[in-house]
Parts: C-alpha cells; sequence; structure tokens
C-alpha cells in the first residue's frame, strides 16, 4: 500500500521552488499546488475549483493520493458540492490503488454511516490493510474496534495494548482511552492511581476533553479525596480551553449546586451550549428547567392578580375582611386577564393579515 506521507513538496517548500516543480510537471508538485489553491495558502490566491481540477487531472493518471484529496473536497464541500456518497466512491478507489490512509478515512466513514451504510465488519478490515501497510494511523481506529468489539470480538486486552502503542506514535488524546480503561477496571483490575496519571498526562499534552474525566475522578472521590469544589474548577478551565465535554456537568454544577453557589441562569446558559454539541442529558434537562419557569411565571402573574384585587377590596371597604368577597374580585380580574390576552392575540393576528 502507497504510504501518502513519502512526499517531496510540502507546506513548508518555497513557492518559486515548487512552480519550479510544477513547470516540470511533477505530479507531487501539483498536487501540493491544488491544496494551496483549495486553502489560500504558501502564497497562492485561494481558488477551491482549481484545486479540484488539478486533483481530477492527477487522479486521471492514478495518482492514490488524488482520489484522497478528492474525497476531502466532496467531504468538505470545497470547491463543489457537498457529498458524502462521491467522498467515498472516491477513498474506494485509493483503496484499490493501495493507498492506506485512504483505507483509514474509508473505514471511518464505514464505522459512522457517512456516505455508506454503516458496516463495522468493513470499517476493520479497512483499519487492518492499513496496518498491514505499515501505517501508524490505523492504531488507534483499531484500539476502539478492539475496545467496543466492532468488526471483531471485544478484547479489552488487545484494546489496552494498541492504545499504549497510539500514544507512542504521538496519539495524546489516546492517554484519555487509557485512563478510561484503568478507572473502569476493563480488562484490569480498577487503577484509579493510573486513570489520574493518565488524565493528568492527557492534559499535559493539551488534550482538554481529559478535564472532564479528571474532574468527576474528583466528584466520586476515586484516587483522590473527594472534593466537588476541584471538580467545578476544573471543569471551568477545561470550559476556557474550549473542551466541549465540560459542558453539561458544568452546567450541572450551576443547576445543582456542586462546587459552586446554584445558579439557574448559568446552567440554562450551558445547558444551550451542551444541547448544540449533541448532549441528550442536556436537552431532557433543559425541557424540564422551561416547564418550570413556566409554572413560576403563571404562579407570579397570579400573585399579582390576587395582590391587585386585595388592594381594590380594601380600598373599598372598612372592617372586617371578607375572603369571599376577595376570591370574588379575584375571579373578576384572572377574567379580564384571560380577555385581555386573547384580545392581544386577535390583535396579532389581524396585523399579521392586513
Amino acid at each position: 500500500m502507497e504510504n501518502s506521507n513519502e512526499i517531496r513538496y510540502s507546506p513548508e517548500t518555497p513557492l518559486d521552488e515548487l512552480m519550479q516543480g510544477v513547470e516540470a510537471r511533477e505530479p507531487e508538485a501539483l498536487r501540493e499546488l491544488a491544496w494551496r489553491y483549495r486553502d489560500g495558502e504558501g502564497g497562492v490566491e485561494r481558488n477551491p475549483r482549481k484545486a479540484v481540477q488539478i486533483f481530477e487531472r492527477l487522479a486521471k493518471t492514478g495518482m492514490a493520493k488524488a482520489f484522497v484529496d478528492l474525497a476531502a473536497c466532496y467531504e468538505d464541500g470545497v470547491g463543489v458540492k457537498r457529498d458524502l456518497a462521491v467522498a467515498a466512491r472516491y477513498l474506494r478507489k485509493g483503496v484499490d490503488l493501495g493507498d492506506s490512509y485512504a483505507a483509514i478515512q474509508l473505514g471511518a466513514m464505514y464505522l459512522q454511516s457517512r456516505g455508506v451504510k454503516k458496516s463495522a465488519n468493513a470499517a476493520f478490515r479497512l483499519f487492518c490493510k492499513a496496518k498491514k501497510a505499515r501505517n501508524p494511523h490505523s492504531i488507534y481506529p483499531l484500539a476502539h474496534c478492539y475496545l467496543k468489539g466492532e468488526g471483531t470480538k471485544q478484547d479489552y486486552a488487545e484494546a489496552k495494548s494498541y492504545f499504549e502503542a497510539a500514544v507512542r506514535f504521538g496519539y495524546d488524546f489516546a492517554y484519555i482511552d487509557l485512563g478510561r480503561i484503568y478507572r473502569d477496571g476493563l480488562g484490569v483490575e480498577p487503577d484509579f492511581t493510573k486513570a489520574l496519571e493518565c488524565f493528568e498526562a492527557a492534559i499535559d499534552k493539551e488534550c482538554w476533553e481529559a478535564y472532564t474525566e479528571l474532574a468527576m475522578l474528583y466528584v466520586d472521590g476515586l484516587g483522590v479525596e473527594k472534593d466537588e469544589s476541584r471538580a467545578f474548577e476544573l471543569l471551568r478551565l477545561g470550559n476556557e480551553r474550549g473542551a466541549t465535554s465540560v459542558l453539561c456537568p458544568l452546567a450541572e454544577c450551576y443547576d445543582y449546586g456542586f462546587g459552586c453557589e446554584c445558579d439557574k441562569a448559568q446552567a440554562i446558559e450551558y445547558y444551550r451550549m451542551a444541547e448544540a454539541n449533541g448532549s441528550e442529558i442536556a436537552r431532557k434537562r433543559l425541557r424540564e428547567l422551561e416547564a418550570v419557569a413556566a409554572v413560576d411565571n403563571e404562579l407570579d402573574g397570579l400573585e399579582e392578580i390576587i395582590v391587585r384585587a386585595t388592594d381594590e377590596y380594601l380600598a373599598n371597604h372598612s372592617g372586617s375582611i371578607d375572603f369571599a368577597d376577595i376570591m370574588a374580585n379575584t375571579s373578576i380580574h384572572l377574567v379580564e386577564s384571560v380577555d385581555d390576552g386573547a384580545d392581544e392575540s386577535q390583535d396579532e393576528v389581524e396585523r399579521d393579515t392586513v
């Protein structure tokens, strides 16, 4: 399988040197020029359509990497209309020509059902093909296949071995996966100290999503003394650094007063951000809070009506208070309130009609 890493030209290549290669019709020089047109970098004005045209010419010569490049354009909708099915077809051609990166990317599409029908078996076979070609980027997805039993038998020991290899190849976020294995005792005895070390190592490598995992250790007192304030601070730091996984737990802290003062307004704000990032927990809790807010608004309105009716009664009566009269007066105000609301709605309908 072709290794797409082995290139003569790169984004760091000076433009004049690159153009010499282009004039000599060197395929790698043309490919690098196409990427500069695609992204508008390296001294070249952005022209995505021209980039696609160059990739298409290179693909016709049988360059496997050009099919991967075309797939990226169709997946991102750059220079062409976004079409995941076309992207998958180009990746398949790249795989057929022996490109290991095409195998990894197509495998991911099979796992995520993007442009192709979901098939864990097909994904696993493609990752194995890339591994056979000695592509280190195949290690991390294979680790997840063994962890989840996708396309192969679930094997925690094998998953752990692959995650450890991924760390050695520079996949720093594999520290998070290893931390979860130690925390949850997946194929090993639970070891909260090692889990803590893994999550801290991930943060040291700027894998900010590890803040969530580390915070949960402090919430539950696993390997550390239970400390909700410390957990809240970690979630806050993660949020400052752009970790989306902290949004829902941070909202819960504000919602229930874990490690901070209870603040429903802040909770709602973070739940909304978490919902926008696909959190089902945040979506459900938001609906609950919205329902409570609606009831509170109704009660506030009722309280205002009761106070108004009572004030009117006291202004017109002296002596003993007749609560039956107050309630009757309240009912009159409630009916007037409903009528006013109906009139306002009708006015809005009439304005919209006009």
